[in-house]
């Protein structure tokens, strides 16, 4: 029974991530600290399967929805005209804040082919990478936002 509670959450919280991602106007690639936390929570998954396997519950469908869920929080990061969407350690859903929420301190070049975008939503610094060939969008849709609502400043 509290497996299928689990399943259903995870189903739930993947459909919404993938919900999320959907409105996206441009995606964040996936950093490697993104990837490798990915990589453990998965790991986590496997072995929480492992214990479950070992007390007698073969409930399968856990693990799969378990890790579609790990897998769309940190797919869907991205920018879409109603916000930024990002992952946040203190949510385990991806989040969506509204682009007169955000308080964009930096879109700087990353490396030869990606640039980084460093904003403050919740509270909290977060950081996004994207194709350098986004700059022009990404800078529209911030300068949108900075007209609106930054006193004057682009971004």
């Amino acid at each position: 029974m509290i497996a299928n509670i689990f399943t259903l959450a995870f189903i739930l919280g993947a459909i919404y991530n993938f919900f999320l991602a959907g409105k996206n106007e441009i995606r964040a690639k996936i950093s490697f600290s993104s990837a490798m936390t990915s990589f453990f929570l998965l790991l986590a998954f496997y072995l929480i399967y492992l214990y479950l396997k070992s007390a007698g519950i073969k409930d399968i469908g856990l693990l799969i929805s378990g890790a579609a869920f790990v897998l769309t929080s940190f797919s869907s990061e991205g920018i879409s005209r109603d916000g930024i969407v990002y992952y946040s350690t203190r949510n385990i859903l991806a989040r969506l804040s509204r682009l007169s929420n955000v308080d964009v301190k930096s879109l700087e070049d990353y490396s030869d082919d990606r640039i980084r975008l460093t904003f403050i939503a919740d509270g909290r610094l977060q950081k996004q990478v994207y194709a350098k060939e986004d700059k022009a969008l990404i800078e529209g849709l911030i300068y949108k936002k900075g007209a609106d609502s930054s006193g004057g400043k682009d971004y």
